[in-house]
């Protein structure tokens, strides 16, 4: 009876273990900034760090800009400077989201502020990510886990160990017209992370039938539309 009991006992426990590591392995692929400094997820493969700078990005009481002054604001209170690293060791890959999320104190509307964002793989020239845009935020929660009300600002996918650099500049939109009430916006930048994997497909083992009727392997028709093109 007692060696029952202990088996049993080493079963639920082998079993408990199990469900530890399933929740160990599903988290390590949903990643957020949550207000630290350095914010880290790792797996047995993919290590992603997001780093923030010292400097928070606010608009208070800020005079409107036109957007050719607004994507060189150099300020240190008008540039949140962010890095996301990445170490992958094997076939494993990773895509990113980088995302702005509102602070529920902010006053301007959204369509009264612009965000920019560059990017960088070197950390000294940075490429524009997308137009200046209004604040546009989420209809619904996304496939990274960014929730209903935050902004996209960036997806990337990474294959190799990489360190993409990020400066994002917001400022008031020229069209927003001043009042006399203090008026402020607040943004903090998450970054959702999750797994890319990819799976090799054997197109020989596929087959396709072509306009004629003929039966052909995936990979023959493959080449021979390569073919075709390079002529």
């Amino acid at each position: 009876m007692k060696d029952r009991k202990k088996l049993l006992i080493i079963v639920l426990a082998v079993a408990l273990l199990a469900v530890l590591t399933i929740g160990i392995t599903y988290a390590a692929f949903t990643f957020s900034k949550e207000g630290n400094n350095e914010n880290k997820l790792t797996t047995g493969t993919v290590t992603m760090i997001y780093t923030e700078g010292t400097n928070k990005i606010s608009i208070t009481n800020a005079m409107p800009i036109t957007d050719e002054e607004g994507i060189i604001l150099t300020n240190e209170d008008q540039v949140f400077d962010f890095t996301v690293a990445i170490t992958i060791t094997g076939s494993q890959s990773i895509s990113y989201e980088v995302t702005a999320e509102k602070d529920s104190s902010s006053s301007l509307a959204n369509n009264d502020v612009k965000l920019y964002l560059e990017r960088s793989i070197d950390g000294t020239t940075y490429d524009k990510v997308a137009d200046p845009s209004n604040y546009v935020e989420l209809t619904k929660d996304d496939d990274f886990g960014a929730k209903k009300g935050e902004m996209v600002l960036d997806t990337n996918i990474a294959s190799v160990t990489s360190t993409y650099y990020y400066k994002l500049r917001m400022w008031v939109s020229k069209d927003y017209v001043v009042t006399e009430d203090s008026k402020s916006f607040t943004i903090k930048v998450n970054v959702y992370g999750k797994n890319s994997s990819s799976i090799k497909v054997d197109a020989s083992k596929f087959t396709y039938t072509d306009s004629e009727g003929n039966e052909k392997s995936l990979d023959k028709a493959l080449d021979e539309l390569y073919e075709k093109m390079g002529q």
